[in-house]
């Protein structure tokens, strides 16, 4: 299986992080899994025989290259990090396009009409929705 890295872009403040860090709550069991957090984390686990690494801070193209290298050091087959819709982050991620294939998943648009906004219960169900299907596409690669 040749490495992977998968990008999880949206625009600012769209449940990235906050996706991810429930992904990374599948992933950790010693966690409380009603444990809700927006704080941004980079951790290695060793998942169906694979290394996988999750970086939930996406902003800064700098960051980025720092996460993933942190995560190639930890020797991670598959990397998922957050990032932008486009633009500098996602030059970041490709640079590693000769060693890694690169895949991009969308993160859902929480705000669909202008000045409303899901109420806490629905954007928990959101992110751990969008964590299940990270998740899933994560196991179809393992196939």
């Amino acid at each position: 299986m040749k490495k992977v890295i998968i990008g999880f872009y949206g625009a600012a403040n769209n449940g990235k992080t906050n996706s991810l860090n429930e992904l990374i709550n599948f992933f950790d069991h010693s966690k409380n899994p009603n444990n809700f957090s927006n704080k941004d984390k980079l951790e290695c686990f060793d998942y169906n025989g694979i290394k996988l690494g999750i970086t939930t801070d996406g902003d800064y193209k700098e960051t980025i290259s720092q996460n993933i290298q942190t995560l190639i050091k930890k020797k991670c087959d598959i990397i998922v990090t957050a990032c932008r819709t486009k633009g500098e982050t996602h030059d970041a991620i490709n640079s590693y396009k000769k060693d890694y294939d690169i895949h991009y998943i969308t993160c859902p648009y929480l705000y669909g009409v202008e000045g409303s906004q899901p109420n806490e219960e629905k954007l928990k169900k959101l992110y751990f929705s969008s964590a299940v299907f990270v998740k899933s596409y994560i196991d179809q690669l393992l196939k």
